[in-house]
């Protein structure tokens, strides 16, 4: 099925890939994109784009999880560095 030959309600329209691209496009932006990934996450006006924007949103809380741990191992390997560099004077 061609995104021109749908003819169900609005709140079920396919997106195409150039909708994607522009929203992950407009998400990356500082602070507007935060403000449109925050109403685009709670809109009922189309479901394919709310689910896309709460998968972004999950995209975000994993790169964070990960970022948080590296940053973690590189203090946790600072410290053990400094205490050892201590140790030997």
């Amino acid at each position: 099925m061609r995104f021109q030959d749908y003819s169900g309600p609005e709140q079920f329209r396919p997106l195409n890939a150039w909708e994607y691209f522009g929203y992950a496009i407009l998400y990356m932006v500082p602070v507007i994109g935060w403000i449109f990934l925050l109403i685009f996450t709670f809109s009922t006006s189309n479901y394919n784009r709310r689910s896309f924007t709460r998968s972004y949103w999950c995209g975000l809380i994993l790169v964070l999880i990960v970022v948080t741990f590296i940053a973690l191992l590189g203090i946790g390997a600072g410290g053990w560095h400094y205490a050892s560099q201590a140790a030997v004077r």
